[in-house]
């Protein structure tokens, strides 16, 4: 306040005010707005219900909600080039939880197959065995066409006369599944799946390397806010007498940069998506390991319990975030409501105005441009976004 270059009394007694307006995040400096983060915890929360109790009923729930959001991450990824500074728009952290359901589908679709012959085989053996009761006369089938667990299960004359056998059926795997071969709509699933399984981790991987890349030479990374305020002005004060160098759109705002959070950030989600690929191994092991008749507490164990947890878990974190990103003073305010700033050069004057967040509006436009900017014309015209739009 010692090396202000004005007194903070004497400017507010001027006439020279700007009206009371927003100052919101610019293009990429905000997670998924939490309207959004929102809307897909909505969506994955009943499926995440659906795959434990029931997981074939959701197969191909789960498939197009792991389409959908590598269709949003590639385009994020796409339009933002993985711009460290707007590392808050392009995280995939909450991608596991699609990994965690596209295995599931996986694997689960390719055991059902061996599940389903077996259950065949029983019915048949049991139904056979019933009209042997009834109908004199039916013969037995030869062992060799029988399953080997059928010998445990002895019916009259039959057994006797097969006794000589039982050797040779000990030397068996009584427990070997039989495999049919897959239908062609198990096909399509296994495809589909496997395919997405690919792409997501791809992205993984990607945003693991980018993250590993930004962070090398500990470059100074900035956050921008962007408000009509500053519009004609040259420099912005804060309250702390902190000033900010103006950046004219002439399209109705202003920026200013100011210190941002983004090597923690890219710190965080590195660390963060390699803890998420170690579990998603574990997942898989559980899911190939463990017999689909476990339970603890009636709960079947066989289920991608990592991905699930740490799924919804991160969607809760990134609407937390979201809300707080929505009423965040990039400024500093006073008794906590706006943030009163000068701005010089506004007709030659140094004028005072009052800041507030830019709420979820403001966290929509700045997400909306970083991850929709690919689209090009099809999503603004002329193909222009950020600060360069005026909004």
């Amino acid at each position: 306040m010692e090396n202000c270059p004005f007194n903070w009394t004497d400017i507010l007694k001027t006439n020279c005010s700007i009206s009371l307006t927003y100052i919101r995040p610019d293009e990429g400096i905000t997670v998924m707005p939490w309207l959004y983060s929102s809307i897909f915890f909505t969506l994955h929360l009943p499926l995440v219900l659906v795959r434990v109790l029931k997981w074939n009923v959701g197969q191909w729930w789960s498939l197009v909600m792991a389409a959908f959001s590598l269709s949003i991450v590639s385009l994020t990824y796409a339009s933002t080039q993985w711009d460290p500074e707007q590392i808050y728009a392009w995280q995939p952290v909450t991608l596991i939880g699609d990994v965690g359901a596209v295995v599931q589908v996986l694997v689960l679709v390719i055991e059902q197959s061996a599940e389903d012959d077996q259950h065949r085989n029983e019915d048949r053996r049991r139904i056979l065995r019933s009209c042997r009761k009834y109908i004199p006369g039916i013969p037995r089938q030869p062992i060799s066409q029988e399953n080997n667990e059928d010998h445990a299960l002895p019916d009259g004359d039959d057994h006797i006369a097969n006794n000589d056998q039982k050797p040779a059926l000990a030397n068996q795997n009584v427990n070997a599944p039989t495999w049919r071969p897959f239908r062609w709509d198990e096909w399509v699933v296994i495809v589909v799946s496997g395919l997405l399984l690919l792409g997501l981790l791809t992205l993984q991987i990607l945003a693991l390397r980018h993250t590993t890349l930004s962070l090398q030479g500990n470059p100074l990374l900035q956050d921008s806010y962007c408000s009509p305020a500053f519009q004609i002005g040259t420099q912005v004060y804060d309250l702390a007498c902190n000033e900010f160098p103006i950046t004219p759109n002439f399209r109705g705002t202003g920026c200013i940069k100011v210190p941002g959070d983004q090597l923690t950030w890219l710190s965080g989600v590195r660390a963060v998506l390699i803890v998420q690929l170690i579990l998603e191994i574990l997942d898989v092991a559980i899911l190939i390991l463990v017999k689909g008749t476990t339970r603890f507490q009636g709960a079947r164990m066989k289920r991608p319990w990592f991905s699930i947890f740490m799924g919804i878990g991160f969607l809760c974190a990134l609407i937390a975030v979201g809300v707080y990103q929505a009423g965040n003073s990039p400024l500093p305010s006073e008794r906590g409501s706006t943030m009163p700033v000068v701005v010089n050069g506004t007709f030659e004057k140094m004028c005072s105005s009052h800041l507030t967040p830019g709420g979820l509006r403001g966290t929509i436009i700045a997400w909306s441009d970083a991850a929709f900017k690919g689209l090009g014309s099809g999503y603004s015209e002329n193909g222009t976004v950020g600060a360069t739009t005026g909004l």
